[in-house]
């Protein structure tokens, strides 16, 4: 196993190297019998392989009272990644039930630590990079379902890619509705755009970490046509004119929803207040399901739909699965069932 020794078992000049080598085993090996002890049952060994390889296996035992005890994360935007377990159990901050999906290993200054997250961004049509979840709050995703425009017109190929809302209502650990420490997607069998802006709001008012997975600096992703609100909104166009209304905007640095008046002036595209007030004179804002808290999209998240849905390619006529489960495992990324 690369770097034998944890940093703190390094020989010192006025010691023997066979009294200090006989000191750092001894220390190793009580370290990995206290996490054995302490965490039986659990997969700490594939924390240990991976705080060992970047020598900071000294610290497993505190990253692993954050993973399984505690639920404390690293949030610290510095945080340098040291590697990603998938299919990893973890705890969420003052929650009794588990979630599992992918935990990141980090590093700040030295210090080690884990951060439950999605790898988003490598795909076409992802945007803003890897999802990171908050382990005090629930993490909401916005965008387009599919992006056809991303692949050349190939439905199909939209669908496969782990890209859009539709990915994320494979992982493991996405709900509909509130789910801290995981995520929230909307996938129902019932869609209306009531039961979506209810979803919306009531992920709004919880105070949600709200981040989009679809550029909404693009056009293409807010306006039917790609050009006019006279052309339609798309969901997410309309998604976006109710958080104006509320008060609110993506972030074009950051992805992540906030108040609008913390962004510049200049970095608010015309066109978001255009569909803002057209969300407004439609009507659509007012069209609103049940948002209470202990409604369907409040306390008692629910599993996203998987049920298999199709459309037809309007020029072609052929007809396209939409909703399929294409992840042969729900939170492996990159291995898709063929």
């Amino acid at each position: 196993m690369p770097g034998k020794y944890p940093p703190q078992f390094k020989l010192d000049a006025s010691h023997s190297q066979n009294g200090s080598s006989k000191e750092s085993q001894s220390g190793h090996d009580s370290l990995l019998a206290n996490a054995a002890k302490e965490y039986a049952g659990k997969d700490w060994h594939r924390i240990w392989e991976i705080l060992e390889n970047a020598g900071l296996g000294d610290q497993l035992l505190e990253v692993c009272d954050h993973i399984f005890h505690s639920g404390e994360w690293v949030m610290d935007a510095k945080a340098q990644r040291l590697g990603i377990l998938d299919d990893f159990e973890y705890g969420v901050a003052g929650q009794k039930e588990t979630q599992t999906g992918y935990v990141e290993v980090v590093v700040v200054d030295g210090k080690a630590g884990i951060r439950a997250m999605v790898p988003y961004g490598s795909a076409k049509g992802a945007h803003g990079g890897d999802v990171i979840l908050n382990p005090h709050k629930t993490t909401t995703v916005l965008g387009r379902f599919i992006d056809v425009a991303a692949h050349d017109g190939d439905t199909q190929a939209a669908v496969d890619a782990e890209s859009g809302t539709n990915y994320f209502r494979f992982q493991e650990n996405f709900k509909v509705g509130e789910n801290k420490g995981g995520g929230n997607v909307l996938s129902i069998e019932d869609w209306s755009w009531a039961n979506n802006n209810a979803w919306l709001q009531a992920a709004v008012e919880r105070g949600d970490v709200i981040r989009f997975v679809s550029n909404p600096m693009d056009l293409a992703h807010l306006l039917k046509d790609g050009e006019s609100v006279q052309g339609g909104l798309t969901i997410t166009g309309q998604e976006l004119g109710v958080l104006i209304n509320l008060g609110f905007a993506p972030h074009p640095e950051t992805n992540l929803v906030c108040p609008i008046g913390d962004i510049p002036s200049s970095m608010i595209p015309d066109m978001w207040l255009l569909i803002a007030d057209e969300v407004a004179l439609s009507g659509a804002l007012a069209q609103v399901g049940d948002k209470s808290h202990s409604g369907r999209f409040g306390e008692n998240g629910t599993k996203p739909n998987h049920n298999p849905e199709v459309r037809k390619i309007r020029e072609t006529g052929e007809v396209i699965a939409t909703q399929t489960n294409f992840f042969e495992s729900p939170s492996k990324c990159g291995k898709l069932a063929k």
